[in-house]
């Protein structure tokens, strides 16, 4: 009756969102923050991530999510589905180094994987955060899954190093390293990360999938020439396949860190 159409109303949750690229430059982290602030921001965001896998997934509920129904659990469906859809979206054009991706993923998985409520998109650029440096929301659950909370592990620290060391730009001081990120979120939770390698690998293929996305949509819409595929093939997520797949044997799956 309002509007003529259906509608729904969300809550105003206030908050800032930290940039993602480079040295965060013109940003509140870098004219406002402390260094002490800056690594509550980041701790904060890890304690939320922390908080999404403690989650029971008997007593929320979610079990029908998990895929593997009491089966040892497979990333097969998961690679399936990325195979599928990049296939779909590619449109007939090849992308060598994506299938080689998801073959290395199908054939490398690691073992006893216990699955979790994983957010799919773990970063700070998905998080809102108060005034005091804490989460105030997180964001962006399109890409949440029943599946390894490694997993988001690894976006987490991929992401980082997309921002800093892909750019070669420094981090503002108290800003915490990757390794000191990952010895946190390992404390908290009170066990190692496994697979580290893998989960990483597993981050570059769906930003490398997203990127097929992001062009064929702006293909459609006229923004860049239909045949015009170089983004595809020349952007962050590529370029880590590039380095990494070669480099990366079985060996690598579950070895201590």
């Amino acid at each position: 009756a309002v509007l003529g159409r259906p509608f729904y109303v969300m809550q105003h949750v206030a908050g800032r969102v930290p940039p993602s690229r480079g040295a965060m430059l013109d940003s509140f982290l870098v004219h406002e923050a402390t260094p002490e602030q800056r690594r509550r921001l980041v701790e904060s965001g890890l304690d939320a991530m922390l908080a999404m896998h403690a989650l029971d997934l008997q007593a929320a509920g979610l079990t029908w999510l998990d895929p593997s129904a009491g089966t040892p659990y497979t990333m097969a469906p998961q690679i399936a589905a990325y195979r599928v859809a990049s296939e779909k979206h590619l449109r007939g054009r090849a992308h060598p180094l994506l299938m080689q991706a998801l073959d290395w993923l199908r054939d490398h998985q690691p073992q006893a994987m216990v699955p979790a409520l994983a957010w799919g998109d773990s970063r700070p650029g998905n998080i809102l955060f108060g005034d005091d440096y804490g989460v105030a929301a997180a964001l962006d659950w399109e890409m949440a899954a029943i599946m390894p909370r490694d997993a988001d592990v690894g976006l987490w620290l991929l992401t980082d190093y997309m921002v800093h060391e892909s750019e070669h730009a420094a981090r503002l001081p108290g800003y915490p390293t990757r390794d000191e990120q990952l010895a946190y979120y390992e404390a908290r939770a009170g066990r190692p990360v496994r697979d580290l390698a893998y989960w990483e690998l597993f981050t570059a293929m769906k930003i490398a999938y997203v990127f097929v996305r992001v062009v064929r949509r702006m293909q459609d819409k006229g923004a860049i020439p239909a045949d015009n595929d170089s983004l595809i093939h020349d952007n962050f997520a590529v370029r880590y396949l590039q380095q990494n797949l070669g480099r990366l044997t079985s060996v690598l799956i579950s070895a201590p860190r």
